[in-house]
């Protein structure tokens, strides 16, 4: 099991090769105090030189790679049928007529729900640098206090 794991981390990954700056630190440190006990400099830079590189290699293989499996036409489908389904429940919150009881639901359940399980994700997968969950959180909260002081509804 142990060496299933070590196999595992071992598998190199050019795509992601940021190495932790003290264990390369340490690592220096480590190769120079052999280049103290050991006179022959041209050994021990290639020491330190490979032993970097390989520490360096073998972390980065061992770090958890992003998700590249998702898929842009499922994710935008979603996308867009959350959407939809956000714009009616605001269209009928916008109507003036829908009870306050439908009001209550949606602004309290519905809407929160939809967009929390289903809009944000799909909007954060689409365009992962552009939006944080935190703002559109905001966003969220901002919608719906717009609405329940409109309506005076308490949730």
């Amino acid at each position: 099991m142990l060496l299933d794991d070590l196999l595992s981390c071992l598998t190199i990954n050019f795509h992601n090769l940021a190495t932790p700056l003290p264990v390369v630190i340490f690592l220096l440190s480590i190769s120079a105090y052999n280049s103290l006990t050991n006179n022959n400099k041209t050994i021990t830079m290639k020491h330190i030189t490979l032993t970097t590189l390989l520490l360096s290699l073998t972390l980065s293989g061992c770090q958890k790679q992003p998700d590249e499996d998702v898929d842009p036409i499922a994710t935008t489908t979603a996308f867009e049928n959350s959407d939809n389904i956000l714009s009616k429940y605001l269209e009928k919150l916008d109507s003036e007529f829908t009870t306050q009881d439908v009001r209550v639901k949606i602004l309290c359940r519905d809407y929160p729900r939809e967009y929390e399980k289903n809009y944000m994700p799909n909007l954060l997968k689409l365009s992962p640098g552009e939006y944080s969950e935190v703002a559109l959180l905001a966003d969220m909260d901002l919608v719906l206090d717009h609405y329940k002081e409109k309506d005076a509804i308490q949730c």
